[in-house]
């Protein structure tokens, strides 16, 4: 099997060296090594109970988690953490179901503890799992769960102008549909992020943004069709950064970034991602940026999608929600497009299915464009499915109250 490695070169051209290695395990593995100056402690793709015995060792000694990666592997959940060295507290939940998270991070969030990690997937049951970390913070911070690319898509284009950027985006399959989790954070950063890319399109992706002199901010990876693929946050600024891509994990362990004399040298592993490869295909890349690039510009790049692989069963052009996140609970529907008398039935649920009561479920409409006030106001801080009924149509969409 053959193993290609792009160095990526002045102008973007590209360097190709093969080599040959064996690819005999069913996932693969992807990490953003930097060289940030500090120690730190890693552990790859083991047990619940491996992992924690670490945890608890390193506790004492002051070491936090900075990064945490799980992975259903060969019908086991894997855990894959680095931990940097930080004077501040922790809370964590592990692969808990959806009201058992929520559940947890309300209170939480009341009391200003914040995401620091968040890793989404489906158990072998099909059943949506959330482990985290927190850390106290005074940020502004929102969450979406679960959602479509086009749902993601549109969330991302509605707060952007009001200063959100993504903090984390990750990427999974549940009942072979695609889906993201991601946590919004204020900054005044520019920002550009791409999703469902194949290797070659993002291979291609980080060469243009390091020309532009942009770093890769996080990412994630997924297997769809036999096929690993990428979603990535970039942000401007000169970071000293290689990415090692869809490698066999003992290849990924000895590469000259992972292993002892690339710790030696100052890398370290910013951030790690498993996925579960079923087909086991081997196409190995490392992306290494030149250390001479261009100053970095704040004229942001277009949102970049490539689709195919994605059904999206939101989609809608009579209701809309408006908006989608709100601090009192007031939510404002516009129904459009009615070409006739007709009513409306609402169902607020929550992620889980369960139905929530509220002050009037129907509506009276009439032609053309209508407006309707949703009053969540009694609702705690967290996510709801908004489902609303029109005749034949019925479109569900996602809101959420942040206080």
């Amino acid at each position: 099997m053959k193993k290609i490695i792009f160095l990526c070169l002045l102008m973007g051209v590209l360097a190709v060296q093969n080599m040959y290695a064996q690819c005999v395990f069913p996932y693969q593995t992807t990490g953003l090594f930097t060289k940030p100056n500090v120690a730190e402690v890693r552990l790859l793709n083991v047990s619940y109970s491996t992992y924690r015995a670490k945890y608890d060792a390193l506790w004492a000694d002051g070491w936090r988690l900075h990064d945490l990666n799980v992975s259903q592997i060969a019908n086991a959940t894997k855990y894959s953490a680095v931990w940097r060295k930080a004077n501040v507290g922790e809370y964590q939940i592990y692969d808990a179901d959806w009201n058992t998270f929520i559940n947890y991070y309300n209170p939480k969030f009341a009391q200003g503890w914040r995401i620091h990690t968040i890793a989404s997937y489906a158990d072998n049951n099909n059943v949506l799992r959330y482990t985290a970390s927190f850390r106290k913070t005074n940020a502004d911070e929102f969450a979406i769960y679960g959602w479509t690319q086009t749902d993601l898509i549109n969330k991302y284009n509605e707060v952007k102008g009001s200063g959100w950027r993504l903090k984390t985006l990750n990427s999974f399959l549940i009942n072979n549909q695609l889906r993201y989790t991601a946590v919004f954070e204020k900054s005044n950063s520019a920002e550009s992020f791409i999703v469902n890319y194949t290797q070659a399109d993002f291979v291609a992706k980080f060469n243009e943004m390091h020309g532009k002199g942009w770093h890769v901010h996080s990412f994630d990876t997924y297997f769809i069709n036999g096929q690993l693929k990428y979603s990535v946050i970039f942000r401007p600024g000169a970071v000293t950064e290689v990415i090692v891509a869809n490698y066999a994990y003992n290849d990924f362990i000895n590469t000259p970034y992972y292993n002892s004399s690339g710790y030696a040298s100052g890398w370290r592993l910013d951030e790690v991602s498993i996925s579960g490869n079923p087909k086991q295909v081997c196409n190995d890349v490392i992306l290494k940026p030149v250390t001479e690039r261009v100053a970095a510009t704040e004229e942001e790049p277009a949102l970049e999608v490539r689709s195919g692989d994605i059904e999206d069963i939101y989609s809608s052009e009579v209701i809309k929600t408006i908006p989608s996140h709100s601090a009192e609970g007031l939510f404002n529907l516009s129904i459009d497009n009615v070409s006739e008398a007709a009513s409306v039935s609402l169902q607020v649920l929550d992620f889980a299915g369960k139905e929530y009561s509220i002050e009037k479920n129907t509506y009276s409409l009439s032609g053309g464009q209508n407006e309707i006030m949703l009053n969540l106001s009694d609702f705690p801080s967290g996510g709801y499915l908004v489902k609303m009924n029109i005749g034949e149509a019925t479109v569900t969409r996602k809101v959420f109250i942040v206080r």
